[in-house]
Protein backbone atom coordinates (compact mmCIF):
# COMPACT_ATOMS: atom_id res chain seq x y z
CA UNK A 1 0.00 0.00 0.00
CA UNK A 2 1.27 3.52 -0.84
CA UNK A 3 2.44 5.22 2.36
CA UNK A 4 0.41 8.30 1.38
CA UNK A 5 -2.72 6.11 1.43
CA UNK A 6 -2.01 4.47 4.80
CA UNK A 7 -4.66 4.96 7.45
CA UNK A 8 -3.45 6.03 10.89
CA UNK A 9 -5.51 5.14 13.93
CA UNK A 10 -6.23 6.89 17.21
CA UNK A 11 -7.74 5.32 20.32
CA UNK A 12 -9.92 6.13 23.28
CA UNK A 13 -7.66 5.76 26.32
CA UNK A 14 -10.64 4.74 28.50
CA UNK A 15 -12.53 2.10 26.51
CA UNK A 16 -9.88 1.22 23.92
CA UNK A 17 -12.09 1.95 20.89
CA UNK A 18 -10.10 2.49 17.70
CA UNK A 19 -10.89 5.32 15.26
CA UNK A 20 -9.56 6.92 12.10
CA UNK A 21 -6.98 9.62 12.81
CA UNK A 22 -9.40 12.51 12.16
CA UNK A 23 -11.70 11.51 15.05
CA UNK A 24 -10.87 13.84 17.93
CA UNK A 25 -13.27 12.45 20.55
CA UNK A 26 -14.46 8.98 21.50
CA UNK A 27 -18.08 8.57 20.42
CA UNK A 28 -18.83 6.40 23.47
CA UNK A 29 -16.88 8.07 26.29
CA UNK A 30 -16.81 11.68 25.05
CA UNK A 31 -13.09 12.03 25.90
CA UNK A 32 -10.26 13.14 23.57
CA UNK A 33 -8.62 10.37 21.55
CA UNK A 34 -4.90 9.59 21.77
CA UNK A 35 -2.30 8.40 19.28
CA UNK A 36 -1.16 5.44 21.37
CA UNK A 37 -3.04 2.17 21.87
CA UNK A 38 -4.03 1.92 25.57
CA UNK A 39 -2.79 -0.95 27.71
CA UNK A 40 -5.04 -3.55 29.34
CA UNK A 41 -5.14 -3.84 33.13
CA UNK A 42 -3.46 -7.27 33.04
CA UNK A 43 -0.42 -5.65 31.42
CA UNK A 44 0.16 -3.23 34.30
CA UNK A 45 3.17 -4.55 36.22
CA UNK A 46 4.42 -8.09 36.64
CA UNK A 47 2.27 -10.95 37.94
CA UNK A 48 3.95 -10.66 41.34
CA UNK A 49 3.29 -6.92 41.66
CA UNK A 50 0.22 -5.48 43.42
CA UNK A 51 -2.03 -3.03 41.62
CA UNK A 52 -4.13 -0.16 42.95
CA UNK A 53 -7.08 1.80 41.54
CA UNK A 54 -7.91 5.49 41.45
CA UNK A 55 -11.65 6.17 41.15
CA UNK A 56 -11.84 9.30 38.96
CA UNK A 57 -15.52 9.17 37.94
CA UNK A 58 -16.06 12.74 39.24
CA UNK A 59 -13.32 14.13 37.00
CA UNK A 60 -14.07 15.56 33.59
CA UNK A 61 -13.02 13.57 30.54
CA UNK A 62 -10.50 16.30 29.76
CA UNK A 63 -9.00 15.93 33.23
CA UNK A 64 -8.55 12.17 32.82
CA UNK A 65 -7.09 12.77 29.38
CA UNK A 66 -4.48 15.17 30.79
CA UNK A 67 -3.61 12.68 33.53
CA UNK A 68 -3.28 9.90 30.94
CA UNK A 69 -0.86 12.05 28.92
CA UNK A 70 1.19 12.86 32.05
CA UNK A 71 1.42 9.18 32.97
CA UNK A 72 2.48 8.27 29.44
CA UNK A 73 5.09 11.03 29.33
CA UNK A 74 6.58 9.76 32.59
CA UNK A 75 6.49 6.13 31.36
CA UNK A 76 4.24 5.08 34.25
CA UNK A 77 2.60 1.72 33.48
CA UNK A 78 -1.17 2.22 33.65
CA UNK A 79 -4.52 1.20 32.23
CA UNK A 80 -8.11 2.45 32.39
CA UNK A 81 -11.33 0.62 33.22
CA UNK A 82 -13.76 3.36 32.26
CA UNK A 83 -13.08 6.22 34.70
CA UNK A 84 -10.97 4.00 36.99
CA UNK A 85 -7.18 4.26 36.68
CA UNK A 86 -5.13 1.10 37.34
CA UNK A 87 -1.45 1.47 38.27
CA UNK A 88 1.26 -0.47 40.09
CA UNK A 89 1.16 -0.03 43.85
CA UNK A 90 4.88 0.69 43.67
CA UNK A 91 4.13 3.81 41.60
CA UNK A 92 1.63 5.29 44.09
CA UNK A 93 3.78 8.25 45.17
CA UNK A 94 4.57 9.28 41.59
CA UNK A 95 0.98 8.82 40.47
CA UNK A 96 -0.28 10.93 43.39
CA UNK A 97 2.01 13.73 42.24
CA UNK A 98 0.77 13.47 38.64
CA UNK A 99 -2.85 13.44 39.84
CA UNK A 100 -2.21 16.74 41.64
CA UNK A 101 -0.62 18.20 38.51
CA UNK A 102 -3.61 17.18 36.39
CA UNK A 103 -6.04 18.65 38.93
CA UNK A 104 -4.22 21.98 38.91
CA UNK A 105 -3.99 22.02 35.11
CA UNK A 106 -7.55 21.12 34.20
CA UNK A 107 -10.06 21.33 37.01
CA UNK A 108 -12.01 24.62 37.00
CA UNK A 109 -12.17 25.90 40.57
CA UNK A 110 -14.85 27.88 42.35
CA UNK A 111 -14.22 31.45 43.41
CA UNK A 112 -14.82 32.37 47.04
CA UNK A 113 -16.08 35.78 45.92
CA UNK A 114 -19.12 34.47 43.99
CA UNK A 115 -22.39 32.96 45.20
CA UNK A 116 -22.75 29.24 44.62
CA UNK A 117 -25.66 26.85 44.20
CA UNK A 118 -26.04 23.09 44.59
CA UNK A 119 -27.49 20.48 42.23
CA UNK A 120 -28.45 17.41 44.24
CA UNK A 121 -27.30 14.17 42.60
CA UNK A 122 -28.19 11.65 45.31
CA UNK A 123 -30.50 9.76 42.93
CA UNK A 124 -27.88 9.64 40.17
CA UNK A 125 -25.90 6.47 39.48
CA UNK A 126 -22.10 6.60 39.38
CA UNK A 127 -22.31 6.35 35.61
CA UNK A 128 -24.59 9.39 35.36
CA UNK A 129 -22.40 11.39 37.74
CA UNK A 130 -19.45 10.58 35.51
CA UNK A 131 -21.38 11.82 32.51
CA UNK A 132 -22.32 15.04 34.36
CA UNK A 133 -18.68 15.65 35.30
CA UNK A 134 -17.57 15.04 31.71
CA UNK A 135 -20.13 17.46 30.26
CA UNK A 136 -19.57 20.15 32.90
CA UNK A 137 -15.80 19.94 32.45
CA UNK A 138 -16.09 19.97 28.65
CA UNK A 139 -18.21 23.14 28.92
CA UNK A 140 -15.48 24.80 30.99
CA UNK A 141 -17.80 25.46 33.93
CA UNK A 142 -16.12 25.92 37.32
CA UNK A 143 -17.48 23.28 39.70
CA UNK A 144 -16.87 21.00 42.65
CA UNK A 145 -18.50 17.91 44.13
CA UNK A 146 -19.22 18.27 47.83
CA UNK A 147 -18.90 15.59 50.50
CA UNK A 148 -22.37 14.22 49.60
CA UNK A 149 -21.45 13.96 45.93
CA UNK A 150 -23.69 16.88 44.91
CA UNK A 151 -22.62 19.35 42.22
CA UNK A 152 -21.64 22.87 43.35
CA UNK A 153 -21.42 25.68 40.76
CA UNK A 154 -21.50 29.48 40.60
CA UNK A 155 -24.99 30.97 40.45
CA UNK A 156 -23.98 32.97 37.37
CA UNK A 157 -23.44 29.66 35.54
CA UNK A 158 -26.95 28.35 36.25
CA UNK A 159 -28.17 28.64 32.65
CA UNK A 160 -25.06 26.92 31.33
CA UNK A 161 -25.40 24.09 33.88
CA UNK A 162 -29.11 23.70 33.08
CA UNK A 163 -28.15 23.33 29.42
CA UNK A 164 -25.75 20.52 30.40
CA UNK A 165 -28.51 18.66 32.23
CA UNK A 166 -30.85 19.15 29.27
CA UNK A 167 -28.19 17.62 27.02
CA UNK A 168 -27.83 14.74 29.48
CA UNK A 169 -31.59 14.14 29.48
CA UNK A 170 -31.60 14.14 25.68
CA UNK A 171 -29.12 11.26 25.45
CA UNK A 172 -31.03 8.20 24.28
CA UNK A 173 -29.63 5.46 26.51
CA UNK A 174 -31.27 2.37 27.87
CA UNK A 175 -31.71 2.38 31.65
CA UNK A 176 -30.88 -0.69 33.71
CA UNK A 177 -31.68 -1.39 37.33
CA UNK A 178 -29.03 -3.07 39.45
CA UNK A 179 -28.84 -4.20 43.06
CA UNK A 180 -28.91 -2.07 46.22
CA UNK A 181 -25.27 -2.80 47.03
CA UNK A 182 -23.73 -5.02 49.71
CA UNK A 183 -22.02 -3.38 52.68
CA UNK A 184 -18.39 -4.40 53.08
CA UNK A 185 -18.23 -6.20 49.73
CA UNK A 186 -15.60 -5.03 47.23
CA UNK A 187 -16.97 -5.34 43.65
CA UNK A 188 -13.43 -5.74 42.35
CA UNK A 189 -12.94 -8.86 44.48
CA UNK A 190 -16.30 -10.31 43.37
CA UNK A 191 -15.31 -9.85 39.74
CA UNK A 192 -11.87 -11.34 40.38
CA UNK A 193 -13.39 -14.38 42.14
CA UNK A 194 -15.85 -14.92 39.28
CA UNK A 195 -12.94 -14.83 36.85
CA UNK A 196 -10.91 -17.34 38.86
CA UNK A 197 -13.77 -19.79 39.37
CA UNK A 198 -14.90 -19.56 35.75
CA UNK A 199 -11.31 -20.35 34.78
CA UNK A 200 -11.47 -23.52 36.90
CA UNK A 201 -14.90 -24.51 35.56
CA UNK A 202 -13.92 -24.17 31.91
CA UNK A 203 -11.25 -26.81 32.57
CA UNK A 204 -13.05 -28.89 35.20
CA UNK A 205 -16.84 -28.42 34.98
CA UNK A 206 -17.33 -30.93 37.80
CA UNK A 207 -15.13 -29.09 40.33
CA UNK A 208 -17.58 -29.01 43.26
CA UNK A 209 -15.67 -26.37 45.21
CA UNK A 210 -15.49 -24.07 42.19
CA UNK A 211 -19.23 -24.56 41.60
CA UNK A 212 -20.09 -23.46 45.15
CA UNK A 213 -17.76 -20.47 44.96
CA UNK A 214 -19.08 -19.38 41.58
CA UNK A 215 -22.74 -19.59 42.63
CA UNK A 216 -21.97 -17.61 45.81
CA UNK A 217 -20.22 -14.83 43.90
CA UNK A 218 -22.86 -14.78 41.16
CA UNK A 219 -25.48 -14.09 43.84
CA UNK A 220 -23.30 -11.29 45.23
CA UNK A 221 -22.78 -9.78 41.77
CA UNK A 222 -26.54 -9.48 41.24
CA UNK A 223 -26.84 -7.51 44.50
CA UNK A 224 -24.12 -4.99 43.62
CA UNK A 225 -24.73 -1.47 42.43
CA UNK A 226 -23.14 -0.53 39.12
CA UNK A 227 -19.38 -0.78 39.87
CA UNK A 228 -17.15 2.26 39.30
CA UNK A 229 -15.76 2.41 35.78
CA UNK A 230 -18.47 0.23 34.20
CA UNK A 231 -21.10 1.31 31.72
CA UNK A 232 -24.59 -0.02 32.37
CA UNK A 233 -24.86 -2.14 29.18
CA UNK A 234 -21.46 -3.74 29.80
CA UNK A 235 -22.27 -4.65 33.42
CA UNK A 236 -25.70 -5.94 32.36
CA UNK A 237 -24.04 -8.21 29.78
CA UNK A 238 -21.65 -9.58 32.41
CA UNK A 239 -24.53 -10.24 34.83
CA UNK A 240 -26.50 -12.03 32.11
CA UNK A 241 -23.59 -14.38 31.37
CA UNK A 242 -22.88 -14.99 35.05
CA UNK A 243 -26.55 -15.58 35.91
CA UNK A 244 -26.99 -18.08 33.10
CA UNK A 245 -24.06 -20.21 34.26
CA UNK A 246 -25.21 -19.89 37.90
CA UNK A 247 -28.67 -21.16 36.92
CA UNK A 248 -27.19 -24.08 34.97
CA UNK A 249 -24.91 -25.04 37.87
CA UNK A 250 -27.73 -24.82 40.42
CA UNK A 251 -30.15 -26.81 38.23
CA UNK A 252 -32.54 -23.91 37.66
CA UNK A 253 -31.77 -24.10 33.94
CA UNK A 254 -31.30 -27.70 32.78
CA UNK A 255 -31.40 -27.02 29.05
CA UNK A 256 -29.16 -29.38 27.09
CA UNK A 257 -28.23 -26.44 24.89
CA UNK A 258 -25.94 -25.06 27.62
CA UNK A 259 -22.54 -26.60 28.31
CA UNK A 260 -20.87 -25.58 31.58
CA UNK A 261 -17.37 -25.50 30.10
CA UNK A 262 -18.46 -23.32 27.18
CA UNK A 263 -20.38 -20.89 29.40
CA UNK A 264 -17.43 -20.66 31.79
CA UNK A 265 -15.11 -20.03 28.83
CA UNK A 266 -17.30 -17.12 27.70
CA UNK A 267 -17.27 -15.55 31.17
CA UNK A 268 -13.52 -16.08 31.52
CA UNK A 269 -12.92 -14.28 28.20
CA UNK A 270 -15.29 -11.44 29.12
CA UNK A 271 -13.72 -10.81 32.53
CA UNK A 272 -10.10 -11.34 31.57
CA UNK A 273 -9.47 -7.67 30.51
CA UNK A 274 -11.01 -6.48 33.78
CA UNK A 275 -8.84 -8.31 36.31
Amino acid sequence: MDSDMAVTSVWCFQCGAEYAEDVAECLECAVPTTSGRPAEAVAVGEDSEDQMAYELHEWSGQGRHVLDRLLTAESVSHAWQGATLIVREADEEQVDDLVRQAEIATMPTLSGDEQTMVYELDEYSDELRTKVADLIGAAGIAHEFDARGDLVVHEVDEDAVDAVFEKLDAVDTETYTFGPGVAGVDPTKVISDLFLTSSKLRKSPGDAKAVVQFVKNADLAEQLQLPFGFKSPDWKEILDEVSLLRDVLSGENDSEDHDVADLAEDIHDTLRPLV
